[in-house]
């Protein structure tokens, strides 16, 4: 079955864009981001925002939009068996229009790609002439997921970081 992803969590001082590539099904069921509890997005980002957890989504998002940073997707739906990236047919996927967007919003400084899925799907799917405008303001930063055993929650936490940070214009 296709479903339809998420809108964008976002606002006029967004500065960061994070990007995955499509809400998982308790996400989607939920309509809340990052809503699994196994993936370690909203550990990652207090570390890197230096807040504590508020937690209840609502607050999750009001902290990250004070922190300016935004959330949304490559893929505007999609159709798949269960949560993995990996599950996602490859006829089904339509992106979301992500040049647009970045367009719409002057503010926005980085897109910051949770993970290489959504930086391939980024490059494959969505206008060239847009990618290499935008080329310039991508950063990949490891998957969230807990799937991910590549990188240690340390080293995901000081990676992420770093990159949100730049963008940021922080040095903390």
């Amino acid at each position: 079955m296709t479903r339809s992803g998420l809108p964008p969590r976002a606002d006029d001082q967004s500065e960061v864009l994070i990007l995955g590539t499509f809400p998982g099904k308790e996400s989607l069921d939920s309509e809340e981001y990052y809503r699994n509890p196994t993936n370690q997005f909203w550990s990652i980002i207090f570390h890197v925002i230096d807040k504590d957890d508020p937690g209840g989504y609502e607050k999750r998002i009001e902290s990250l939009l004070e922190s300016h940073i935004a959330l949304w997707d490559i893929l505007k739906e999609c159709e798949r068996d269960g949560s993995a990236d990996s599950a996602i047919k490859l006829n089904s996927q339509k992106p979301n229009d992500i040049c647009l967007f970045v367009e719409s919003k002057p503010s926005i400084k980085m897109i910051c790609f949770n993970g290489t899925r959504p930086w391939k799907l980024f490059k494959k799917l969505l206008d060239g002439t847009c990618v290499e405008v935008l080329i310039d303001i991508c950063e990949t930063v490891p998957s969230s997921s807990a799937a991910n055993t590549h990188n240690s929650l340390e080293d995901k936490k000081r990676k992420w970081k770093t990159a949100i940070e730049s963008a940021l214009g922080r040095n903390r």
